[in-house]
């Protein structure tokens, strides 16, 4: 999610119902939205969902390392530069969590062989995305 307020504030989450669960983000059900979601960056809209995890399991494990790039082990075996992957966690807005995503889905073992379908909100976030595909791919043709 983005927030369409305040545009370097995101949130990435886990759900069965992605429409249900972006009523209640944006304050439109009583309950179930996400504490640091509440009223600062309302509304909020999608920038992409994912589906195509085998399990909940394996989607619940795959937004851990989203959220927390920095610190998951598959990460650390393709982005193996602390630095590198630190500076790519401290960059805000949506997309910076492309440059993550990117990486998640062309590059982590366990991910990029699934045929996981992501569908962007928008011509602009695809566009973006593929573009920094693109640009990962280049770098690592060069490197």
């Amino acid at each position: 999610l983005n927030s369409t307020t305040h545009p370097q504030k995101t949130y990435i989450g886990f759900t069965t119902n992605p429409h249900r669960r972006l009523r209640q983000h944006n304050g439109q059900l009583k309950n179930g939205g996400a504490r640091r979601t509440a009223r600062s960056g309302r509304p909020w809209k999608f920038v992409c969902v994912i589906y195509g995890f085998a399990d909940k399991i394996a989607a619940l494990q795959f937004e851990w390392a989203w959220q927390h790039f920095d610190k998951s082990r598959m990460v650390k075996e393709v982005v193996t530069d602390d630095d590198v992957r630190g500076k790519m966690v401290r960059r805000r807005g949506a997309g910076a969590k492309l440059d993550l995503l990117a990486v998640l889905v062309r590059e982590v073992t366990v991910w990029k062989d699934l045929a996981l379908d992501l569908f962007f909100m928008g011509e602009r976030w695809k566009r973006e995305f593929l573009e920094k595909c693109l640009r990962s791919q280049q770098r690592r043709a060069s490197g």
